[in-house]
């Protein structure tokens, strides 16, 4: 590309132009030509993961690849949103939403650190998702590292959430473990008939008790 010849030179374009996926492929080619294969894909990668283009194989090739190339370089060239602030999902206020995302906020000389123009607050790049929550836990706003696998609600702390569905599913036992009933419930008896008229037929045995042998 006219006018870049080192790698500073591709931070600033794709600082310019973070939208560009043009300019990362081009920023791709010369990494391999540099001998960084490992930026190189993952450049393309990120391009690909911007798209919702990358398959369950090259998903977890985004994943190993996040763990070799230095965050410092990921931070400079990422695409990503802003995490909510933990606090105010622990306290069930709301989920606020930045309006600017971490491409556009202004850089600092620290590659990992960026200044949000809405709230004037710093913004962290993060690899992890328990990386983030250190920072949350102390009030940092965080941009977590596009490979990161998610959970919904995963940077909420707390226990997970209770299995739903079927007894038989939520109690089946482990290979060689002995079978546990499900919590006891509170079991109201039937009302008892009105004068005059015949008592109802018992209630019959539900479908999932009959088929585990529970009467």
């Amino acid at each position: 590309m006219d006018g870049v010849s080192d790698i500073d030179g591709f931070f600033d374009r794709l600082s310019a132009d973070p939208a560009s996926d043009d300019l990362r492929e081009v920023f791709a080619d010369w990494l391999r030509e540099q001998d960084r294969e490992d930026e190189a894909d993952w450049v393309r990668m990120e391009a690909a993961h911007a798209r919702s283009a990358l398959d369950v194989d090259a998903r977890k090739r985004f994943v190993e690849l996040d763990k070799a190339v230095d965050p410092a370089f990921r931070a400079r060239v990422a695409r990503l949103r802003v995490e909510p602030c933990i606090r105010q999902l622990q306290a069930e206020v709301f989920e606020y939403a930045c309006p600017e995302r971490w491409e556009d906020m202004q850089a600092t000389k620290d590659p990992l650190l960026r200044t949000c123009s809405v709230c004037d607050k710093a913004v962290h790049f993060v690899s992890t998702v328990a990386e983030a929550r250190q920072h949350a836990n102390l009030g940092h706003c965080v941009a977590i590292s596009p490979a990161e696998p998610r959970l919904p609600g995963d940077l909420v702390a707390g226990p997970p959430p209770v299995p739903v569905g079927p007894p038989q599913l939520q109690h089946r036992p482990l290979a060689g473990a002995p079978m546990r009933p499900p919590p006891e419930v509170e079991v109201r008896p039937d009302p008892p008939p009105l004068a005059g008229k015949p008592a109802p037929p018992p209630s019959p045995v539900s479908w999932w008790k009959r088929l585990i042998g529970w009467d």
